[in-house]
């Protein structure tokens, strides 16, 4: 009965989708932020989310895309489960849904993706792209090879199919985060990414995560150049020692729970 109720990420790591841990399903729920949105979206929109390649979006789409799936998603949420905290997807999509990116991300042969932006800059509407002809290719800037590769490419039925799907959902997706501008403000940690290493006192690993990523963070396993904070507590490990080399800011748990006091985390 407790169960009922959980959140958008807990509950698509627990329908045991190939290839998606918790960390995917966590990444899946923050930029999209609903379900009925993940479960119908063309895979080349899934790749638009940071660290999902083409192998787990099109494991994501094909779990989707099977009924049985789809019944038992739909069973669950019949029987009173209940998805907390869902919202509109993230603003920051915006600038990750072009029609050039969606193009990248399908892969065509000699579409590359300075092709796919000069095709996307060229004035040809979108819904275009699925009928036009190798010479309309050609007038948008794009070379012989490449409007013969991206027609024949497109002559194959399957293709054409996901080629309309994808823009389609890029559109509407598109009007969705215009719909939801002004609701998604930004978030105080945004763009930063925060590494937890040791033994804290007066939480868990989890819990920090939690709220560090409620306040915009993202939370990362390993010490890199793009690391913001690493936040050590007792016996830090190896992971200090690689902050200290790259002169990454160390913080204790003092002033991480300063942070949280400070913005009501």
């Amino acid at each position: 009965e407790h169960s009922r109720a959980t959140t958008l990420e807990r509950f698509l790591h627990a329908l045991g989708i190939p290839h998606v841990g918790e960390s995917t399903a966590k990444a899946l729920a923050t930029w999209f932020g609903r379900l009925d949105l993940i479960r119908q979206l063309p895979w080349p929109l899934l790749m638009v989310v940071p660290d999902i390649g083409a192998e787990v979006a099109r494991s994501i789409c094909g779990f989707f895309a099977q009924d049985g799936n789809q019944q038992v998603v739909g069973a669950l949420l019949a029987r009173g489960v209940t998805i907390t905290g869902e919202h509109s997807p993230s603003a920051k999509l915006a600038s990750r849904i072009g029609v050039a990116a969606v193009l990248t991300n399908l892969g065509i042969p000699k579409l590359t993706a300075k092709r796919a932006q000069q095709l996307a800059d060229s004035g040809v509407q979108a819904s275009a792209i699925v009928l036009i002809d190798a010479q309309g290719l050609s007038d948008a800037g794009l070379p012989a090879e490449t409007a013969g590769a991206f027609t024949a490419w497109r002559d194959d039925a399957h293709n054409r199919e996901l080629l309309e799907q994808s823009l389609s959902a890029r559109d509407r997706l598109a009007a969705e985060i215009v719909d939801a501008a002004g609701e998604t403000p930004a978030l105080p940690l945004d763009g930063q990414v925060f590494v937890l290493t040791g033994t804290l006192a007066s939480l868990t690993r989890d819990d920090a995560s939690t709220r560090l990523e409620a306040l915009g963070a993202k939370v990362a396993g390993s010490v890199s150049k793009k690391t913001s904070v690493v936040v050590a507590g007792e016996s830090a490990g190896s992971k200090l020692d690689k902050a200290r080399e790259l002169g990454v800011a160390i913080w204790d748990e003092q002033q991480l729970l300063a942070l949280f006091a400070e913005h009501g985390a």
